[in-house]
């Protein structure tokens, strides 16, 4: 299990200060291999950046409270979105390893925050105060034994009522977006021949997560 620590006394998404958490509340998280969640993360981004909303914000103007403000800093990202592959993916790797989770500051004034889905998993735990229980891995193969482990054994669930959220849950499209990207990206196995500097480079920025969670370098 891990013990998340607080990053913040306030922030955008929430944090309960460890005194407020309920005594009994039970926490747990499935990650994914942080490199491939990465690129996942990357190809909705790229996707996204397509949209009226995004446009408008890659261009530096946001609408809040129903007037137009300025939304600075955003003329690099602008820059990479216009890129061609796979050099989009080096610039933008270059760029988030430089910026980090101030990257958010693209985000400012939404309910979704887009930046999010390349920021890392241990970011996210670290905004929850209390003991994470246990930790599953959401990988093809994976998921779903480990998810029905977990509801059943662990938590007491009935057997078939998770598997039957859980095919549910498969045969809806749930998590849709792991394949956003999916022809405005290359495939992750692309990226390992063409980009493999890159590759490397966010191999060792989630080293500790890779050997933390079990899996390898890509």
């Amino acid at each position: 299990s891990l013990t998340a620590e607080i990053v913040a006394s306030s922030d955008w998404y929430g944090l309960v200060p460890r005194e407020r958490l309920p005594a009994n509340e039970v926490a747990f998280t499935f990650v994914r291999h942080p490199v491939r969640r990465f690129i996942s993360g990357y190809g909705t981004i790229m996707t996204r950046f397509e949209t009226a909303e995004h446009q408008l914000r890659l261009g530096g103007m946001i609408f809040e409270w129903g007037k137009l403000k300025h939304l600075r800093n955003m003329k690099r990202l602008r820059e990479i979105w216009r890129m061609r592959e796979p050099g989009r993916f080096d610039a933008f790797v270059s760029h988030y390893l430089q910026m980090g989770d101030q990257l958010l500051m693209y985000d400012f004034g939404s309910h979704c925050p887009l930046m999010a889905h390349v920021l890392s998993q241990t970011w996210f735990l670290n905004l929850y105060a209390g003991r994470i229980l246990h930790v599953g891995r959401a990988e093809k193969g994976m998921m779903d034994t480990d998810y029905v482990h977990f509801f059943t054994e662990v938590v007491g669930l009935q057997g078939d009522c998770v598997r039957a959220f859980v095919d549910g849950a498969r045969r809806s499209g749930a998590h849709s977006n792991r394949d956003e990207g999916r022809g405005r990206i290359l495939q992750v196995e692309q990226y390992q021949k063409v980009a493999r500097g890159s590759i490397e480079r966010l191999n060792e920025n989630f080293a500790i997560e890779l050997k933390v969670f079990g899996f390898e370098p890509l």
